[in-house]
């Protein structure tokens, strides 16, 4: 689990807590909606994560009280310390949490794919994923471990979507070679998210038409996938910002920057990360998250 910022301003005093808990006995059940932080229709991990945020960056408000009365019913928890990160099982998916399905192989993925991640590095493996878990590109750039009936492996690294069923991937060919015959043509897997080699930071990649009135940007080679990007306001609030299937996050009316984004990823994993508008290139950053 990352480290999540700390308000400065806690509350110290034994008085403040008991009249926070006396406030509790009138406030009503939580909804869903309540929880429901980034408007996707579904209670994750993540949304408890933004309304800790919200609970820390305005300790004053109802924030804390909805976070300290999460209905047992939807989370299964009813106490939660101002201070403490969301349980392990909240998280979007927990580390090495391993996948089913059926693979089977095509040439694509490496000159082109939906993720828009081409040109892919030599040496490195690609795959399409089914769609459902593409997730609107949340796995795109995703490094997977994929395991064979026989027990060979291969690593591969996201590169595109396929209409297949949930679980299934669909290898580039010198992929599906590196653990059975072409023959074989479709095999059972498993497959679990690993790091992502690099030594390096993330990469981001502004699209050539990017400007101080509107910009696209694309991050590559984080270690493990994005959950979502946030944008650094003037008043210190964050905006998050939308992102395309193809893999590409959108801004408008954002300036000429350098602009300061947050970064997390699907375990809670956060970095921030001060970048410079640069339309057409590609900018080193120097953090990426822990593997």
């Amino acid at each position: 689990m990352g480290t999540f910022a700390k308000d400065p301003r806690r509350i110290g005093s034994r008085l403040c807590i008991t009249a926070l808990l006396s406030m509790m006995l009138f406030v009503p059940t939580a909804s869903a909606a309540t929880y429901d932080m980034d408007a996707d229709d579904n209670i994750t991990g993540f949304d408890m994560v933004l309304k800790k945020r919200e609970a820390l960056a305005n300790p004053d408000s109802s924030a804390l009280i909805e976070y300290m009365m999460i209905d047992s019913h939807l989370m299964g928890y009813t106490a939660i310390g101002r201070d403490d990160d969301p349980p392990a099982d909240w998280l979007l998916e927990p580390m090495g949490t391993v996948h089913t399905g059926k693979a089977t192989y095509y040439d694509g993925g490496i000159e082109s794919g939906n993720a828009s991640l081409a040109p892919v590095p030599e040496g490195i493996y690609v795959t399409a994923i089914n769609t459902t878990d593409y997730h609107s590109a949340m796995l795109a750039g995703a490094y997977l471990e994929v395991v064979a009936p026989s027990g060979n492996t291969v690593d591969v690294y996201v590169t595109d979507r396929s209409g297949q069923s949930v679980g299934d991937l669909d290898l580039n060919t010198a992929a599906f070679e590196q653990i059975a015959s072409l023959s074989a043509g479709r095999i059972n897997i498993s497959w679990t998210i690993i790091p992502y080699p690099t030594q390096e930071g993330m990469h981001y990649m502004f699209s050539p038409d990017s400007s101080s009135s509107w910009f696209s940007l694309q991050i590559r080679y984080h270690v493990y996938p994005i959950y979502s990007l946030e944008l650094l306001q003037s008043d210190g609030t964050y905006q998050t910002l939308h992102r395309r299937s193809d893999n590409y996050f959108t801004c408008t009316g954002a300036g000429q920057g350098p602009f300061t984004f947050r970064i997390t990823d699907i375990y809670g994993q956060v970095v921030e990360e001060t970048v410079p508008l640069c339309p057409g290139e590609t900018y080193i950053g120097e953090g990426n998250f822990p593997g």
